[in-house]
């Protein structure tokens, strides 16, 4: 039981008085302190008796969907509390979903109950990040007057949720087959020739270290040796906007993907590059991130597209249609006459657009030495998917586009297929 505002204010003035009735000799100090001292018990022992009452007429009940799910997918819970609350008094509950998940819609609270009937049903959406069978922790109902407040944690774990993990992560582009699998990592082999130096990270083998640059900058440097170069990953997560046709199972299983993807790369010495866009709008850019809770915050954001619609075409491509135009409209053709009107006006004030500004930024800022996932639903207009596959081209850096299976469609496939990416990989 905790006191409220007014009780912390009256329990200092009867401090007050007592003391003043000491100090002075005061009869009428004393008596007044005595006073509101009784007052404020007899309206302790009034508030824990009204709120076992009150605790005694509370219902409650919990539904949730769905009880199985892949790991990273949403679940839509329902909680209905019902209570008898007495004149002068109120009461709020707030449901505590299982330990690991994340809130991604709504509220667990109730709210402050009116006194009388008190029925209220709340709806909210979670994020399951652990695997196997999750608990709810129960609920709990805080009870308060003017002058106290009471918490009161109640038991309640059903229904239980039966999360089971995606599959593992692969660092690389290579598609999974039946079988054995080849899979990329840094070599601990050391080879013949030092590539180059950088600071030391956790993790790296103390053998590495260079003591003799280390004297002399005053700081822990290692050696990076020409076997043990390699590329590192660059997540780029294409989350779909909250107004946008998506199935639920697709968007559930590219956030589990992307949730497993930075799990296992925030522990690397390196950590986790991370771009989240959403269409043609970049929403957050963390380069070589080790806290894992600002990368599953930023994939957990709701997206909001700025920019709904975006048709992008190559300049070079453009260019060499208008060429090709001019020579046909040389030979008489009226249409294509027209239609070189249009490429003449606008092709030659045409500028890059924002998106286009800042991935070209990201990825010059990244290096050559990576590997570009992208994770997108592969719904809707490509374009900008088009973008960063001949952006990366360019800048010679190999990149992958990963889809979740419930998208995979043949046409779709065909159609993402011919946006000019290294590989391709279907999530499931």
């Amino acid at each position: 039981m905790q006191p409220t505002r007014c009780t912390s204010a009256l329990s200092a003035l009867v401090l007050g008085l007592l003391s003043l009735a000491w100090i002075l000799d005061d009869v009428a100090f004393l008596g007044t302190g005595i006073a509101l001292l009784f007052f404020l018990l007899y309206r302790g022992f009034l508030f824990l008796t009204l709120a076992r009452e009150i605790s005694g007429t509370l219902t409650f009940s919990r539904n949730a969907v769905p009880l199985i799910l892949r790991q990273g997918a949403a679940v839509s819970v329902e909680t209905s509390f019902s209570v008898q609350i007495d004149p002068g008094m109120s009461a709020e509950a707030e449901d505590l979903p299982p330990t690991g998940t994340v809130v991604v819609h709504g509220d667990t609270h109730t709210g402050v109950l009116p006194p009388s009937q008190g029925n209220l049903l709340i709806r909210y959406r979670i994020s399951c990040l652990p695997t196997g069978t999750l608990h709810f922790q129960g609920f709990v109902l805080k009870i308060r007057d003017p002058f106290f407040l009471l918490r009161i944690r109640c038991s309640g774990d059903s229904p239980p949720l039966s999360v089971y993990p995606l599959r593992s992560y692969l660092r690389t582009g290579r598609a999974a087959t039946s079988g054995e699998v080849e899979t990329e990592k840094d070599t601990p082999l050391k080879g013949y020739g030092i590539r180059s130096f950088r600071d030391y990270a956790s993790g790296d083998d103390p053998r590495s270290i260079d003591w003799k640059l280390t004297a002399k900058h005053g700081r822990l440097f290692v050696r990076e040796y020409s076997g043990m170069s390699g590329k590192h990953p660059f997540l780029v997560v294409d989350l779909p906007d909250s107004a946008a046709i998506c199935p639920g199972e697709a968007r559930d299983t590219l956030l589990g993907s992307a949730l497993q993807a930075v799990r296992i790369l925030s522990r690397e010495p390196r950590g986790c590059t991370l771009m989240v866009i959403s269409g043609p709008n970049l929403l957050m850019y963390l380069p070589k991130e080790r806290t894992l809770s600002r990368l599953e915050t930023a994939l957990h954001n709701t997206p909001v597209r700025v920019v709904q619609a975006f048709r992008w075409t190559d300049p070079a491509v453009a260019s060499a249609f208008r060429t090709r135009l001019e020579r046909v409209a040389q030979e008489g053709a009226g249409f294509h006459a027209s239609l070189l009107v249009p490429y003449r006006t606008f092709l030659s004030s045409v500028k890059p657009t924002r998106f286009e500004v800042q991935c070209a930024h990201v990825l010059s800022h990244a290096g050559r030495e990576i590997v570009l996932h992208v994770l997108s639903t592969g719904l809707g207009d490509p374009s900008h998917l088009a973008y960063i596959s001949l952006l990366a081209r360019r800048m010679g850096i190999e990149a992958i586009l990963e889809i979740p299976a419930e998208s995979a469609d043949p046409s779709r496939l065909k159609r993402l297929a011919s946006l000019g990416f290294s590989q391709m990989k279907v999530l499931r």
